[in-house]
């Protein structure tokens, strides 16, 4: 419970012509269904719907006051409900002023420890858990928030978002402050950026891992996408935290833009880039099932770097985990020993070991550039034959599918396409997208996603790979307006046991 006198609350951006002298708000919340008495209302705009169409519900349900943009003051104002005296309160420069107000609400929880957000299309998840792993494991108490849900110590909380709202992930900073957390790694989605859900938060350090296609459903054109990426670093600027670090991967040429971009401009953030030709290289790299490895350079050191994880981008994504824990003042050769002891988050190329040498790999990859990582990467480990499985989600970027399918067919021997989360999209119609990506006749379409894994299975022979991408660590499907329950890993340890696969 807060107690905010009508200068502070003017103080933070916002004006009122109701009478007071302070309010007191036990709550925030930014729906209005859950709002009870002492309960604030931040009335903030979602992708399909606009809060101010609930200031007068959450009114109703006796709120302690409510928070909105002034760019619907009039409209509100001609409200028939509306009245002078309501605690309605606006504000022109609402993402400012609600960033405040939550951080004040909060006594600005990411003050009191460290704070490192990662951005990029594909890597967020494996980076952020794996610092969060690593620090664990060496009694440095940290949180994890993300795809995977929130880690606040030892404490898992289940969420509905990569990033959470501005309100439930400042609340989750402040839960971490009063488990004595020292450190907190989340994951900024390009949508959480420019939705201004880290506007409570200051962060002490910004990655970026890589930009490739995805969310033009959302952001229309890369250019959009790349610079809700870069928002991230601007606020890394902006932030009066010391020592502020941002290491940014190069391989990619959005990497090398951003790179270019941010040291161009003042600021005190020390920056350090991932690829060849910048500050730390990967050389004599050694593929093997058991994992990767491979020789780190620059133009003072190197080191080896171990896995048990595959793939070269993994290889990317630990040295940023290395870089990382060496910024928070973990040494090398202890944070190096960590990262040995890593296996990769559930859903990002996990591996299941069948009879006959026969491997099942499943893996989150939802988009072309990580498609096309997942198979080179089986590729290099030279199995007699990988066969694919994956989907395109519904109601989402049209534009990627034939481009998956292209990848599909020229990097597997056979694919199997199925469903993903269809959602309201009519299923043939998704199909017929991937298919227009193919190159030969290298593929069959069985739409229930359970038959077309059963059907991969049958197929696999002895050292033979099955990749099965687009769902990871998700075990539901959404079909039209059903969440099904439905789990790759489950349903595969399911028919290798019916078909006597399983490694004894």
């Amino acid at each position: 419970m807060i107690s905010l006198k009508k200068k502070q609350i003017e103080a933070l951006g916002f004006s009122s012509s109701a009478k007071f002298s302070e309010i007191e708000i036990k709550k925030l919340s930014i729906d209005s269904r859950t709002i009870k008495k002492a309960t604030a209302f931040v009335s903030l705009d979602g992708t399909s719907n606009q809060g101010k169409d609930y200031v007068f519900e959450a009114i109703k349900a006796k709120c302690a006051a409510v928070f909105v943009n002034a760019k619907y003051k009039k409209e509100i104002e001609k409200h028939e409900d509306f009245d002078t005296n309501l605690p309605i309160f606006f504000a022109k420069n609402f993402d400012s002023a609600v960033a405040e107000l939550v951080a004040t609400f909060y006594d600005h929880p990411s003050r009191k420890l460290t704070v490192y957000a990662i951005t990029g299309t594909n890597g967020k998840t494996t980076i952020a858990k794996s610092i969060y792993e690593c620090l664990m494991g060496l009694k440095h108490k940290a949180a994890y928030i993300g795809t995977l849900g929130a880690y606040i110590a030892n404490d898992q909380i289940d969420l509905n978002h990569t990033t959470p709202h501005i309100v439930e992930l400042t609340e989750l900073v402040a839960k971490a402050v009063k488990k004595k957390v020292k450190t907190v790694i989340v994951e900024a989605s390009s949508h959480g950026i420019s939705q201004n859900r880290l506007g409570a938060i200051e962060i002490d350090g910004a990655m970026f891992t890589n930009l490739t296609q995805d969310h033009l459903d959302y952001h229309e054109t890369m250019i959009d996408y790349f610079n809700a990426k870069r928002g991230l670093f601007e606020k890394l600027l902006k932030e009066k935290k010391e020592n502020k670090q941002a290491i940014i991967a190069c391989y990619n040429e959005y990497g090398a833009n951003l790179a270019k971009w941010l040291s161009g401009k003042r600021g005190q953030v020390t920056m350090t880039t991932i690829g060849d030709g910048f500050d730390y290289s990967l050389k004599t790299i050694k593929p093997r099932w058991q994992g990767y490895n491979a020789d780190v350079e620059s133009e003072e050191e190197s080191f080896k770097l171990q896995t048990s994880m595959l793939g070269v981008y993994n290889l990317y994504n630990l040295l940023t985990v290395q870089l990382v824990l060496e910024r928070l003042g973990i040494s090398r050769e202890k944070a190096l020993e960590q990262i040995k002891k890593l296996q990769p988050p559930e859903g990002r190329m996990e591996v299941i070991h069948a009879v006959g040498n026969r491997k099942i790999v499943i893996d989150y990859a939802h988009t072309p550039d990580s498609l096309e990582a997942c198979l080179t990467t089986l590729c290099q480990l030279n199995p007699v034959r990988v066969v694919c499985v994956f989907g395109c989600g519904g109601d989402r970027d049209k534009a990627k599918r034939a481009i998956m399918g292209k990848v599909a067919s020229q990097n597997s021997d056979f694919t199997i396409i199925t469903n993903d989360n269809p959602r309201s999209e009519d299923q043939q119609s998704i199909v017929n997208d991937i298919k227009e990506g193919f190159e030969s006749s290298n593929y069959i379409v069985v739409f229930e996603r359970e038959r077309a894994i059963h059907a991969g299975l049958q197929m696999l022979g002895m050292q033979e790979v099955l990749l099965i991408a687009g769902k990871g660590h998700e075990d539901y499907q959404i079909i039209r307006d059903s969440i099904v329950e439905f789990s790759d890993q489950k349903w595969v340890k399911k028919l290798l046991k019916i078909m006597d696969y399983t490694e004894k």
